[in-house]
């Protein structure tokens, strides 16, 4: 505590070198992690066939699994043949040492997304954490692919992933950060329950509590009819 208040700076700087740390070690064993999350997910094999991937950056500052590219069967609206960029999962690492984990949906001239990206999480994480969680954000990839793409089917549970991570996960929206809305509908609605249920009992208990006390005639007055 000491050193933190002789130099206000030690402790960004000291996350800033641990998080360094951790995505760096991130980056040597992801491959691996990445294979072993895929190896018998045909879904993703399914796009993997049809896009192809690619796994690197051109910097460590980030480790992407992206969907290339393919031929539409949807033409354009001149009747050329459309090309489709395919989603991607991003990891990217800030100067702050923390880490983003951000998903893009697939885009073509026909169509996109209404937002640029999703971002899964932002904060800081250690190796062990983001290989942890790389099944569910892989899940995430795969479902968002096939639902951002006009001419494939997702599966019931993956249009439910998706609509999930769109209400309950920050977005980029026209270059501007949308925070997540569904935590205020979910909190919104758990307090009108309450309230409903909340009303009825408490005039319960007044009701008995003036019974108790010999004011029956209030009680009456307020007993709803």
């Amino acid at each position: 505590m000491s050193r933190m208040r002789e130099d206000p700076f030690w402790y960004p700087k000291h996350r800033r070198l641990a998080g360094r740390i951790e995505f760096d070690a991130f980056l040597k064993t992801v491959p691996h992690e990445l294979k072993r999350c895929t190896k018998d997910f045909e879904r993703f094999k399914i796009l993997e066939r049809i896009y192809g991937v690619t796994t690197s950056f051109s910097d460590e500052d980030r480790f992407q699994v992206n969907f290339q590219k393919r031929k539409m069967e949807v033409p354009d609206l001149d009747g050329s043949q459309l090309i489709e960029k395919g989603a991607a999962l991003v990891y990217s690492f800030n100067a702050l040492g923390q880490v983003a984990v951000m998903l893009y949906g697939a885009r073509s001239n026909l169509a996109k997304m209404e937002e640029n990206l999703i971002y899964l999480r932002i904060g800081y994480y250690s190796a062990h954490q983001l290989r942890r969680m790389m099944r569910q954000d892989i899940k995430a990839l795969v479902a968002y692919a096939y639902f951002s793409t006009i001419d494939a089917e997702p599966t019931f549970g993956e249009r439910m992933r998706v609509k999930f991570l769109r209400h309950f996960r920050p977005r980029d929206v026209d270059e501007k950060f949308a925070p997540a809305r569904g935590y205020d509908l979910v909190w919104g609605a758990l307090r009108s329950i309450v309230s409903a249920i909340a009303k009825p009992v408490g005039m319960a208990i007044l009701i008995a509590a003036l019974t108790v006390l010999g004011m029956d005639y209030l009680a009456d007055f307020i007993r709803p009819k």
